[in-house]
C-alpha cells in the first residue's frame, strides 16, 4: 500500500487476511459493512446522491441487521466477525455519514464486545482484533474525555511480550486512566478549597508518566529521519506546503504508532495545563512559593506541545505520500499515490487534536493543522459527501 521496501504491513493491512475462510450462512454483517465502506470509497468519484452512494447506505443498514441479528443469539459469545464487522462500521461512520450524533457511537458497543469475549488472544487474529478494537476505543476515550473502560488494565496485565504494539496499548490505557483522574480532581476544584501543592502531586504524577512513556522508544525502528526541507531536491510545487523540517521513516505505521503516542502525550499535557491552570484560580490568594511552582510547569507543558505539534506535522509529507522513504519527492504530473487517503486517515486524529480551538499549539501550529485537515477531507472523501459537515 505504501511505497518503500522497508515498510511492515499495518493492522489495517494484514488484519482483513485473516478473515480469508469461508462464512455459513447467516454470518454476512462483516460482508455487508466492508461492502458498504467499499462502495462509499468508491462514490467519491462520482455525485454523493449516485447510485453508488445510494447502494452503500443499503449495504449499512443490512450489515447493522445482520449484526443484531448475530448478537441477539442466546448464549453466544461474540466472536471475531462480530467484533470486526462493528469496528468496519465505526470506520464507515466517521468517514461517509453526516450525522455527528452517530460518530463514535458504537465504542461503548466495542467495549461491551470485549467484555464478553474475556481471554481472545490465543493467535494472530485475536490479538490484531483486539489491538484495533482497543486502539480504536482509546482514542474514542482519549478526545472525547471519556472514562477507560475498566477491564482494559486487567486485559492488558495478562499481556506480558515485550513488543512496541503492546506498549503503545499499555501506555496509552495509563494516560488515558490518569487524565480521567485528573478530570474528577479539576471538578472537586469547583466546590472544596484544596491546595495547589495537591494539584502539583498529581501533575509530577503526569509528567513520571509522560517519560515513562517515552523512555522504551529507542532504537532503529523507531528512529526518524530528520531533513530541513531546503536540502530535499525535487518538485519545488509538490514541495510548497512542506514544513520547515520533515521526519521520514523507513516503516510508515511505526510512524503512526509514533503520531498516536504523541497524540495521547498532547491530550495528557493539556489536561495537565487545566490542572494548574485551576489550582491557580482556585486559590483566593496564590502565594509567591506557589506560583513559582505552578508558573514554570505551565511553560514546561506548552513547550512539549508546541514540540510533539512541530514532529506531528513534519510526518505529513510522507504520510500523506508526497515523499517517499527514500526521501524522494513525488512528482505532481503523475497520478497521485493510493496510500495518501489511508495516510489521511492514519493523520485524522493527531491533527484534529493540533487543530482545536483550545489547544496550546502555537497559532502557526494550528493553521498548518487545519490547511492539512483540509488535505484530510479532501483525500477520504469526506469533503465531497458531507460537505461542511466534514468540517469537525
Amino acid at each position: 500500500m505504501y511505497p518503500g521496501k522497508n515498510s511492515k504491513s499495518g493492522f489495517l493491512e494484514h488484519l482483513p487476511c485473516l478473515f480469508q475462510e469461508v462464512n455459513v450462512d447467516g454470518r454476512c454483517a462483516l460482508r455487508w459493512a466492508v461492502q458498504a465502506t467499499a462502495l462509499a470509497d468508491a462514490s467519491r468519484d462520482y455525485l454523493p446522491g449516485s447510485a453508488l452512494a445510494t447502494q452503500a447506505l443499503d449495504s449499512y443498514g443490512k450489515a447493522l441487521r445482520a449484526l443484531s441479528a448475530s448478537l441477539s443469539e442466546t448464549g453466544k459469545t461474540p466472536d471475531d466477525y462480530d467484533l470486526m464487522t462493528i469496528v468496519v462500521l465505526d470506520l464507515f461512520e466517521a468517514l461517509f455519514l453526516p450525522d455527528d450524533t452517530r460518530r463514535g457511537q458504537h465504542v461503548p458497543g466495542i467495549a461491551h464486545i470485549l467484555r464478553l469475549r474475556g481471554t481472545q488472544f490465543p493467535n494472530p487474529r485475536g490479538w490484531s482484533l483486539f489491538r484495533l478494537a482497543h486502539h480504536q476505543m482509546q482514542k474514542q476515550q482519549l478526545g472525547f474525555k471519556l472514562a477507560p473502560m475498566k477491564e482494559s488494565g486487567p486485559m492488558l496485565d495478562r499481556i506480558i511480550a515485550d513488543v512496541d504494539s503492546i506498549h503503545l496499548e499499555k501506555d496509552a490505557h495509563q494516560i488515558s486512566t490518569i487524565c480521567e483522574r485528573a478530570r474528577n480532581l479539576v471538578k472537586e476544584l469547583t466546590d472544596t478549597e484544596m491546595s495547589v501543592q495537591q494539584m502539583v502531586d498529581l501533575v509530577r504524577e503526569m509528567q513520571a508518566l509522560d517519560q515513562k512513556a517515552v523512555s522504551w522508544r529507542h532504537g532503529a525502528q523507531w528512529a526518524f529521519k530528520t531533513v530541513k526541507r531546503d536540502d530535499l531536491t525535487g518538485s519545488t510545487v509538490a514541495m510548497a506546503d512542506f514544513p520547515d523540517t520533515v521526519q521520514i521513516h523507513p516503516d510508515v505505521w511505526s510512524a503512526y504508532e509514533w503520531n498516536y503516542h504523541r497524540a495521547s502525550r498532547i491530550m495528557l499535557h493539556e489536561q495537565l495545563l487545566t490542572c494548574l491552570r485551576r489550582a491557580s484560580t482556585a486559590s483566593a490568594l496564590l502565594e509567591n512559593s506557589d506560583a513559582a511552582i505552578v508558573s514554570p510547569l505551565v511553560v514546561e507543558s506548552i513547550t512539549i506541545i508546541g514540540s510533539l505539534a512541530e514532529r506531528v506535522l513534519a510526518t505529513v509529507p510522507q504520510t500523506l505520500g508526497d515523499l517517499d522513504d527514500t526521501g524522494s519527492v513525488r512528482d505532481p504530473s503523475t497520478p497521485p499515490p493510493k496510500c495518501r487517503a489511508v495516510g489521511a486517515y492514519l493523520l485524522l486524529w493527531p491533527i484534529k487534536i493540533i487543530k482545536a480551538p483550545h489547544s496550546s499549539a502555537s497559532e502557526a501550529q494550528k493553521a498548518a493543522s487545519q490547511a492539512v485537515f483540509e488535505r484530510i477531507r479532501e483525500y477520504t472523501g469526506a469533503k465531497l459527501l458531507l460537505g461542511d459537515l466534514s468540517s469537525i
